[in-house]
């Protein structure tokens, strides 16, 4: 129906509100007049509809939003008591912490059906919809979400799963949603994110057929707490336009292809379990993945042995010639020995480094001949690092002239900057930022340290493994 068309498709507007867009404290009438009421008239019923102050947080007036919808005179005079009362935001992340109920919901989907319908704003609001099995109670919540996807709101991309609690019910009804999102399949959709395991693997043949429906436009997955295994592989191999990849806490990941399908791949995450980790995957990501940016592995402790080994890294560092940012986080391997060998000789080209909670780095030296740790390194981030030292610091910040943002661990916090050759820069709690150049600081700063050969590990014994991995 177009907004403003007093024909039959108002009435039929009108008869929809009846049936299931008001409640019974708004029973509308069937008479034409009711379509020409003065603006003074229709905000004084309007007001009747308003709920009592102070509006809850996830507040939608039902009754007031159905009669906005009837049309654009109505809605003129609707629209302003909605603003004051509905937090349009709530809509721009949808069932975000399941703020509403089972008819709620449903009433939700009808209101955005109509307000597609009649060329009006409120569907385009929505740019993700969280999907619980907490609140997968009944059809009429699986068919309120089916509704709400299909109706291809311009702005939707975004699909997030909460699959932590499930039950025999709960996922049947997942499992009727997951088959009605593919029929027919809303191209928007480019994001999602699975939080669990539904239950098992052993549940996870709809999710799977889900991402195989959505491969040709998905550019971002994300994994927490899931299990991989063969259809769930299956369905990301064939995600060709994939350009992030979040592994966060799964399990089996060493399953993923040891030659990654992902020519247009920028972001690679992989937060590890206890299991083996995707070392073959990381090796390969250099050669098959030429536009990876970013790369991340974080560990829960440096206790924990590393998922990922260093002569993996150095592999990825070695072929990933478009690699701009790095975060290492809790890496029990990653001190001096690490820095040396691999991390300063080949990421060169780096221009974002995290090496959160690596406390085995007590120092950074340059590589023999050379005056610049990462000529092009832009932020640096040393939180947690608690054996870096205030001699440390000077050594980075002379020999990374480029760098405008660097993060301290908490223990240097309150160290004069002028010990730390820091002039240039302010502080903010544990962040540095380089505000200008006073021409002070060079002759604060002692000069580099080279790489002496004694303290090395043996660059030609890693990168002979390295040479060999690669071939």
């Amino acid at each position: 129906m177009g907004v403003g068309q007093f024909d039959s498709a108002t009435e039929r507007t009108i008869n929809f509100l009846d049936g299931v867009g008001a409640t019974p404290r708004l029973r509308l009438c069937h008479h034409p007049s009711m379509l020409n009421l003065d603006p003074n008239t229709l905000r004084k019923i309007f007001l009747y509809l308003i709920p009592t102050k102070p509006y809850p947080t996830n507040e939608v007036p039902f009754d007031l939003f159905a009669c906005a919808l009837v049309c654009s005179s109505w809605h003129r005079v609707a629209y302003p008591l909605l603003d004051d009362i509905i937090e349009y935001e709530n809509f721009r992340e949808l069932f975000y912490n399941n703020p509403y109920g089972s008819e709620e919901r449903a009433r939700l989907a009808e209101i955005f059906a109509e307000s597609r319908r009649s060329g009006l704003y409120y569907h385009r609001v929505i740019e993700r919809v969280f999907i619980s099995t907490n609140y997968l109670d009944d059809r009429r919540t699986v068919r309120a979400l089916a509704a709400i996807v299909k109706l291809i709101p311009p702005n939707l991309s975004r699909l997030s799963f909460d699959l932590q609690l499930t039950t025999p019910a709960t996922t049947a009804l997942l499992n009727t949603l997951l088959i009605s999102l593919t029929q027919p399949i809303n191209q928007n959709l480019t994001h999602l994110h699975f939080d669990g395991d539904a239950g098992g693997p052993k549940n996870h043949r709809h999710l799977a057929q889900l991402i195989s429906a959505l491969s040709p436009y998905l550019h971002s997955i994300k994994f927490s707490n899931y299990t991989i295994e063969l259809a769930t592989i299956n369905a990301l191999s064939s995600c060709l336009h994939l350009r992030e990849l979040d592994l966060d806490h799964v399990e089996d990941a060493h399953q993923l292809p040891h030659t990654p399908p992902w020519p247009e791949l920028r972001i690679f995450r992989y937060a590890q379990t206890q299991r083996a980790g995707p070392n073959r995957t990381v090796v390969s990501l250099g050669r098959s993945c030429p536009q990876l940016e970013s790369f991340t592995f974080e560990a829960d402790s440096t206790t924990i042995l590393p998922a990922i080994n260093d002569v993996s890294l150095a592999a990825l560092l070695a072929g990933a010639l478009r690699l701009k940012r790095v975060r290492l986080a809790r890496v029990g391997y990653v001190d001096y020995n690490f820095l040396a060998d691999i991390l300063i000789p080949k990421g060169s080209q780096l221009e974002h480094i995290d090496l959160e909670g690596c406390i085995g780095i007590d120092s950074f030296v340059t590589p023999c001949g050379e005056q610049r740790l990462w000529p092009t390194l832009r932020s640096l981030s040393l939180d947690g690092c608690r054996r870096v030292g205030p001699g440390c610091v000077r050594k980075i910040v002379a020999a990374c002239p480029g760098i405008e943002l660097l993060t301290l661990p908490e223990h240097l916090v309150d160290v004069d900057q002028r010990e730390m050759g820091m002039c240039e820069f302010l502080k903010l709690n544990k962040v540095w930022r380089r505000v200008g150049r006073t021409g002070a600081m060079q002759s604060e700063v002692e000069p580099p340290q080279q790489m002496a050969g004694e303290q090395r590990r043996g660059v030609k014994g890693v990168w002979a493994k390295v040479k060999r991995m690669l071939n």
